[in-house]
């Protein structure tokens, strides 16, 4: 792949680095990741007992080397504790170590390039070159996955004709429609057979957080509150609810704050983000500050929770549209692969194909 001579950067808006670490490196672990997969699948396997799968399929077709990739992988933690912690990795490890296997592992952790020159830079996993990862490849790459800037030129790039497991995890939730059917694409279209791209946290980010690809910025639409105590049905936009809740804080008695925050909340429950458990909750909790005579303490948290009402309500549209597309590629690839997703997980398995 010829290099661009102005490769986009920092397209992917995950969580950067602090003065204290990588804030995400724990919830990109691979036994993190495995916890989070059982959440939408509670008979999700170990990766591990993935991975000797795919070994012995590659023993048995003559393949030498098994690839895994880890899109929007941060610090690469994934990676990193597969290398790190034998007790995670036992089976691949015990089949590796066998006499007659001569395929290998090859790990490929792709992160944003903050940087033109972190574009399409390899840094080697220092944790790979250890004697009992003899057997194991481990690179870290950044590339800024883009409409243009896509899976299949990265794949090209790295000579890599097929792929056996693809992970993500929280990279899918920054991506904009367009792009987020486009990885879905490329990666089927590389899957080895009954090999698998799993994803967990696929809209979990509202619009603000959502990554630029090749400088489209969709524009969220405004969020509309519907008071259903108002019989003309008015609504609201959130600035206005805001500027409202504020003004009643500022100089208004007792009666008249609980009479706001018992409206704010009402409206808040018809945007139809809270689960009946939550709003159950949140009623309990606001009859419990009243009580205690701490409504204005209330009003406030009432207040604060506006914007984060109005970003849930973005990202349930934002999941109506993925959810829209994964069922369209459901059809389209409906002979080649199976496509799950619930919660916040994907499971797609690549089909083997049949004998002739």
């Amino acid at each position: 792949m010829s290099r661009p001579e102005s490769p986009m950067v920092n397209v992917y808006r995950g969580i950067l680095p602090t003065d204290e670490g990588w804030e995400h490196s724990h919830s990109r672990g691979l036994s993190a990741f495995e916890h989070h997969m059982r959440y939408s699948f509670p008979t999700f396997p170990e990766i591990d007992i993935t991975l000797r799968k795919s070994l012995e399929r590659a023993k048995k077709s003559g393949r030498k080397q098994v690839i895994v990739v880890d899109l929007g992988a941060g610090y690469g933690n994934f990676t990193r504790d597969f290398l790190t912690s034998p007790s995670k990795s036992r089976r691949c490890r015990g089949l590796l170590r066998g006499q007659s296997m001569d395929s290998t592992l090859r790990f490929v952790s792709v992160t944003d390039a903050e940087t033109e020159d972190d574009f399409l830079k390899e840094t080697v996993f220092p944790e790979s070159l250890t004697p009992e990862n003899e057997m194991i490849q481990a690179v870290s790459i950044g590339y800024s996955i883009t409409t243009s800037q896509s899976i299949n030129k990265l794949f090209e790039h790295l000579d890599i004709d097929s792929v056996d497991l693809v992970v993500a995890s929280n990279f899918m939730s920054y991506l904009r429609p367009p792009l987020f059917r486009a990885v879905i694409q490329d990666i089927i279209e590389k899957l080895e057979p009954k090999g698998k791209f799993i994803i967990y946290g696929y809209t979990r980010m509202a619009g603000s957080y959502l990554s630029i690809d090749d400088d489209y910025m969709e524009q969220d639409e405004t969020v509309v509150f519907v008071d259903p105590a108002d019989p003309t049905r008015q609504t609201f936009t959130r600035d206005e609810l805001l500027t409202w809740g504020e003004s009643i804080l500022e100089g208004a008695d007792d009666a008249a704050i609980i009479d706001a925050l018992m409206r704010i909340s009402e409206i808040c429950f018809t945007s139809g983000v809270f689960g009946l458990k939550d709003e159950e909750e949140m009623r309990e909790n606001i009859d419990i500050a009243i009580k205690r005579g701490k409504q204005k303490d209330m009003m406030k948290i009432a207040v604060d929770v506006l914007p984060e009402v109005a970003d849930l309500v973005r990202i349930k549209k934002m999941k109506e549209r993925k959810d829209a597309i994964l069922e369209e590629l459901r059809d389209k690839y409906a002979g080649s692969a199976t496509i799950e997703f619930q919660e916040e997980g994907i499971r797609i398995v690549k089909l083997a194909l049949k004998a002739t």
